[in-house]
């Protein structure tokens, strides 16, 4: 299963200007012009995106049970490399298939939540999907943008009991401050102060 996803940081001038008067989400900064002419290049066709069309429809059209299926079935052929003895220390699988795929491991533990399987068999997922988020971020290093997914979904990981969620839990806790010296020279205080909170509850629920 792949997914494509085209995100356009320029389209029409004119939805280009209401963005502009809109605002930003998490900066008070304001973009101008500069912006849209600096990316409105339009020097390359790229229809690419019609190639997933017909699958689109597809998709469409499914029942509830069509997609349970697929997403099932996706979910086992990502993770099935990775299917290993329960103790961590057991892991000797090439460590190229964890790295850079935080995002991915991510959403199998969402699937795995939400999928509607049978309590042995989501739990079986689920902590399946945490120990490959746990290797993930032990083997080189990982994006900002990943980092950040992860740090969104912490407050609804520390509450899932499994012995490998304390070690991400503790990965987490030195990975934030680095986040929090970035976010102040970027004078970005938003982020700053969602970091120091989710830090101060990591810190109270590991000491």
């Amino acid at each position: 299963m792949k997914i494509c996803v085209n995100h356009y940081f320029t389209k029409s001038k004119e939805e280009f200007i209401i963005k502009c008067n809109r605002g930003r989400a998490d900066l008070t900064s304001v973009r101008d012009m500069t912006y849209f002419y600096k990316y409105d290049k339009n020097d390359v066709y790229d229809d690419e995106i019609l190639n997933y069309m017909s699958s689109r429809q597809m998709i469409q059209n499914e029942t509830t049970e069509q997609i349970n299926q697929r997403l099932f079935d996706t979910l086992v052929e990502t993770l099935s490399p990775l299917i290993l003895p329960a103790n961590l220390s057991a892991y000797n699988v090439d460590e190229e298939l964890f790295q850079n795929k935080l995002n991915l491991f991510l959403t199998c533990l969402t699937v795995s939540k939400n999928l509607g399987l049978g309590e042995s068999d989501r739990n079986f997922f689920e902590e399946l999907s945490l120990k490959c988020i746990y290797k993930s971020l032990s083997v080189g290093s990982i994006e900002v943008c990943q980092i950040q997914l992860l740090l969104d979904e912490i407050p609804n990981i520390i509450n899932i009991q499994y012995p490998v969620v304390d070690k991400i839990k503790d990965i987490c806790k030195n990975i934030i401050p680095e986040l929090m010296q970035m976010r102040r020279e970027q004078n970005d205080w938003i982020q700053y102060k969602n970091l120091n909170r989710l830090l101060k509850m990591l810190q109270g629920m590991l000491n």
